[in-house]
């Protein structure tokens, strides 16, 4: 059955103050001239993040091939924002974007060796300070407990340990997303409500080993390519190679779909669904060679890697129309603001991030980006069709146009038509007030990360972080 909270450790027990609390609810309702509503009951929330799931992964953004019918179910009965920005291109600065509604260059989780740092409130801080029970089940080091993802739980579950004796296989440190599921639902029914769980399943990351029944397209393929690192980063894939490692990771999506649809179901089960946020988004998306040959994430800001699932289903109180789709942009860093406000408690000041059911979004927002990792220090700012890359090192700037055939690999040159000069100068003074917001960061070099444990090492380099 599951557990509620109680008045249990308050030192005097919840039936002892039942006919006191009777007798005021009474006497204000009589006051009142009829009984007392009950005050509203607080929301729970899950927020589940899939790491490297691109939009378009999905079929309710666009992709009919797709088998995604559970993520899709939750798109038909929430909002779809279908232009949902993250704010970086790894999963560490973007996770910590997620949680704590600041870009990276302003909670300085953005490097190989950054952690994130104790005076950066998190979501999980505000929901346990106002009577939340919280969870973090996580499938990646890089949001775990490690580099400071633990802070405000009241539980962590880091699946990514060994579990087998003997040689370390490259995918045995992955931990799939139906056992993270099998993980979720006994926590759940283990503590009291309200609670705030936060879910990181890893499928779609490379290396791309869905199960057989999942993998749709294997009989039409009869080349060697498969998804292992050894071949997803060979230089000599030819088309139907590279088609056949897509169809890998559309299977490793479609494999997380139906771990959803089993989430699903126990919230129904426990007939809490309807009193629980579902949020579900991605840290970031995953480059199939579109753009100069690159595959993976990390190294760029291109569309492939910034532009992510944003779905939120809540359907008490109205202010979540089911079926809604808005195409006005958004960015990862308003998914704590949109929280918080939805469970009626008050937004931080100081956020990047905006409550995305206060008001309506704007479509001529500006939506930024940023990554300083392993020597690539690129930002980007995009408004409207147009999309401004800022390479730090050798303060050079590209300007696309991404409405037109092909606009993001070819960059619009500087004596351009006095439209794209116009964008251009707007781009860089809006993106020249981030950095100058952001100016009092202290610099400090890049270092190692101090005594990285051996299974979290193991993790890491399982999902390619280390060579």
């Amino acid at each position: 059955m599951h557990a509620r909270r109680t008045g249990e450790g308050l030192g005097v027990s919840v039936a002892a103050l039942l006919p006191l609390l009777a007798v005021l609810l009474l006497q204000w309702g009589c006051r009142d001239g009829g009984v007392a509503p009950p005050p509203p009951r607080p929301p729970n929330i899950v927020l589940y993040i899939v790491d490297t799931l691109r939009s378009d992964g999905l079929a309710s953004y666009g992709n009919p091939s797709a088998s995604t019918p559970h993520f899709d179910r939750l798109a038909a009965e929430g909002v779809v924002f279908e232009n949902a920005y993250a704010n970086a291109s790894w999963t560490r600065a973007s996770i910590a974007t997620i949680v704590t509604g600041l870009y990276p260059s302003r909670h300085l989780a953005e490097r190989r060796a950054d952690s994130l740092p104790d005076e950066v409130e998190t979501l999980s801080e505000v929901l346990l300070r106002n009577g939340y029970t919280t969870g973090l089940i996580t499938t990646n080091p890089n949001a775990g407990r490690h580099f400071g993802f633990d802070v405000g739980f009241d539980s962590m579950i880091e699946l990514y340990r060994r579990n087998k004796p003997g040689r370390v296989h490259s995918f045995e440190l992955i931990t799939a997303s139906d056992r993270v599921t099998d993980r979720a639902m006994e926590w759940i029914g283990a503590v009291p409500e309200p609670f705030f769980l936060t879910i990181v399943s890893v499928d779609p990351h490379a290396p791309y080993r869905p199960p057989e029944r999942f993998d749709r397209a294997a009989g039409a393929y009869t080349g060697s390519a498969d998804g292992s690192f050894e071949h997803i980063d060979r230089p000599d894939l030819d088309a139907t190679d590279r088609r056949r490692i897509r169809a890998l990771y559309d299977a490793e999506v479609s494999f997380n779909d139906d771990s959803f649809g089993a989430l699903l179901a126990h919230l129904d089960e426990l007939g809490i669904r309807d009193d629980t946020i579902v949020a579900l988004t991605s840290d970031h998306g995953e480059e199939f060679w579109e753009i100069k040959g690159r595959r993976g994430h990390g190294r760029s800001l291109s569309e492939a890697v910034t532009r992510v699932p944003l779905v939120v289903r809540y359907p008490r109180g109205g202010r979540v129309p089911a079926g809604k789709r808005v195409a006005a942009p958004v960015e990862l860093a308003d998914v704590v603001p949109t929280i918080l406000d939805l469970a009626a408690l008050p937004v931080p000041a100081g956020l990047d991030g905006r409550a995305l059911f206060s008001g309506e979004p704007d479509p001529a927002r500006a939506v930024y980006a940023s990554l300083d990792l392993d020597g690539y220090r690129i930002r980007s700012l995009r408004k409207g069709p147009w999309k401004l890359l800022w390479y730090e090192p050798m303060n050079r700037f590209e300007l696309f146009r991404l409405d037109e055939p092909g606009g993001e690999e070819r960059p619009i040159p500087q004596n351009a038509g006095p439209q794209a000069r116009r964008a251009r100068s707007e781009l860089k003074r809006e993106l020249a007030a981030i950095v100058a917001r952001d100016a009092a960061r202290v610099e400090a070099p890049e270092g190692q990360p101090e005594a990285v444990p051996a299974d979290v090492e193991d993790a890491m380099r399982a999902l390619g972080y280390i060579e």
